[in-house]
């Protein structure tokens, strides 16, 4: 994969650590430099990204600005260019899942560096998976009566009867709230979900059994 990338004039230094962190990410990932922004041609060169993704010369493209709005408004100009602004991991999953979109742009001033690491990894490993809300083949493989969510540490496991708006309780806050979960991404999944009453980030562990049995579980040693 072929990613190219650009930042605004502060935000060098954070762009160079994700192109490290992008190239220790797989080997066959080619991080390309865009010109970089300069403060009076900066949309030039946010420009210039989306005519590398609209060429086929990128397959990816991440820009890095104060907040990524207005590196989003000048890219979407672009017919071929479908950029949003990420802000979390799950942010980033439906950006790629649902939207398929080709450019990533980050708020520096606004997401914290570790965080902005999380965001990547998700978006650029996500591939799109379009909902086939009316294919009665996958709605058929759909177990809501089976999915049993929550922490297995005895402070409560909590069944589901909703397969879009599976339930977990915050590690940190213990709040419960929603995520998304895809049966076609495996029957193993490492999920990075934040919780939207306080903000942290939850690592959950989902297992499929080959009787189609759904059970997660979080980790709080390693939730952020």
């Amino acid at each position: 994969m072929r990613v190219v990338m650009a930042a605004d004039p502060g935000g060098q230094e954070y762009l160079d650590g994700l192109r490290l962190y992008v190239e220790a990410l797989d080997s066959q990932m080619q991080p390309i430099e865009a010109a970089p922004l300069q403060t009076s041609d900066w949309p030039a060169a946010v420009h210039q990204v989306g005519l590398l993704i609209a060429a086929k010369a990128a397959d990816r493209g991440i820009l890095v600005g104060p907040t990524g709005n207005g590196e989003a408004l000048i890219i979407n100009r672009i017919a071929e260019a479908r950029c949003t602004v990420c802000w979390d991991s799950r942010s980033a999953l439906v950006a790629r899942r649902d939207l398929d979109a080709n450019v990533l742009a980050i708020g520096r001033e606004l997401i914290p560096f570790d965080r902005a690491k999380r965001i990547v990894q998700t978006w650029l490993r996500r591939s799109f998976r379009p909902k086939p809300h009316h294919d009665p083949d996958r709605l058929d493989q759909r177990h809501p009566d089976r999915i049993a969510l929550g922490n297995p540490n005895g402070r409560g496991r909590h069944l589901s009867p909703f397969f879009d708006e599976p339930i977990y309780i915050c590690e940190h806050c213990r709040a419960e709230f929603t995520f998304d979960l895809d049966l076609f991404d495996g029957d193993r999944q490492d999920l990075i979900e934040e919780c939207p009453v306080c903000g942290q980030e939850n690592r959950i562990l989902v297992e499929i059994g080959p009787d189609g049995g759904i059970r997660a579980w979080g980790d709080p040693d390693v939730s952020h």
